[in-house]
């Protein structure tokens, strides 16, 4: 395929990336029965135990910052893997906890992390290194994005 610039072949690339990347993961995750979104949240409470965080500092943690977090956070809620509870000063706040159910799941992932750390294998430790500082640079200030 030829582009007319390495701007252009950069973010086909990027997005092409993205998609089989998050193909892998769903893949990985459907035994388990979570989505990616629904994973990650666990991962950030679960980063924040015992403490509970509100959907607000979920969101910003997340990483799809457009997902709707209150949306994950109740379909965990079904699921019993997270527990939550209003503000009594400001009923808007949700506070959210990881159920110890939560903590097992991801306890159990945790011995498959190997297979999902494999779909990236095919490149170097200084190679992943290397992208990741990369797509830091590219994307560090870009999503502490207003939902809107």
């Amino acid at each position: 395929m030829d582009f007319a610039n390495d701007y252009r072949e950069l973010r086909y690339r990027l997005i092409r990336a993205s998609y089989w990347i998050r193909h892998k993961v769903k893949k990985f995750l459907e035994p388990f029965g979570l989505t990616q979104q629904q994973f990650n949240v666990l991962r950030i409470l679960r980063e924040y135990y015992p403490q509970p965080l509100t959907t607000k500092d979920i969101s910003y943690h997340m990483s799809d910052p457009y997902a709707d977090t209150s949306r994950v956070v109740d379909r965990l809620l079904n699921k019993e893997l997270v527990k939550k509870k209003s503000n009594k000063r400001d009923r808007r706040l949700v506070q959210v906890w990881i159920t110890q159910a939560g903590m097992d799941l991801l306890a159990k992932i945790d011995q498959h992390q190997d297979d999902l750390d494999a779909i990236t294998a095919q490149l170097s430790p200084e190679k992943i290194t290397q992208l990741n500082e990369l797509l830091k640079d590219l994307t560090e200030d870009h999503f502490t994005v207003n939902k809107k």
